[in-house]
């Protein structure tokens, strides 16, 4: 349901009811433009004039900074996942920015862990190990400073197999099968 519901809409009546395009028209006429142009239609937008207007927001909103280092000297730790099928962020754009993250700072897994999760739709979803618990890893690694080499994950409701788990690996890292139950997360390693 993630794609359709996002990128289509499910509507039977031919009345656009795409999340993009409800979510998107809204945002853009009452978030993004600066001052705000309550009820503009998408038509209206002024690429010639409109686009500077929309940068203005874009402090609060652009997550692409590759500059943690004041993140890192206060001894914080993160953990990012990202759902490898996400309809509304590119999963590419995420391992880009981590790229850049490692390219302008360096070995950062003494303090980054990005997790991709295969299958999962915007922040769940999807035939995917969903059910996983990045919060008990973060807190494992901030306070007895158990770093997380990987995250077990377990079948969420689409899955086909409710007793499914597999290890989600910190990027690049995959889930490789390396024998036994394929049920179970001890039968995979990440590599």
């Amino acid at each position: 349901m993630g794609w359709r519901m996002w990128k289509h809409g499910t509507s039977k009546t031919g009345t656009p009811n795409s999340m993009n395009f409800m979510m998107g028209t809204a945002s853009l006429s009452d978030y993004y433009m600066k001052p705000a142009r309550p009820g503009m239609k998408p038509t209206e937008f002024d690429f010639d004039k409109d686009v500077a207007k929309t940068n203005e927001i874009g402090g609060l909103n652009d997550a692409d900074k590759t500059d943690l280092s004041t993140f890192k000297a206060r001894g914080r730790k993160v953990i990012i996942y990202e759902g490898v099928s996400d309809p509304v962020f590119s999963a590419h754009d995420i391992r880009d920015w981590y790229k850049k993250l490692v390219e302008n700072m360096g070995n950062i897994d003494n303090f980054t862990r990005l997790f991709m999760v295969p299958g999962m739709n915007h922040c769940g979803g999807g035939p995917v190990m969903e059910n996983f618990d990045a919060l008990t890893a973060l807190e494992k690694w901030t306070e007895e400073n158990i770093a997380p080499d990987y995250i077990v994950g377990k079948a969420g409701k689409e899955y086909p197999d409710p007793n499914k788990e597999q290890p989600l690996c910190p990027y690049p890292k995959v889930a490789t099968y390396i024998g036994g139950d394929k049920n179970k997360a001890s039968s995979f390693k990440c590599k």
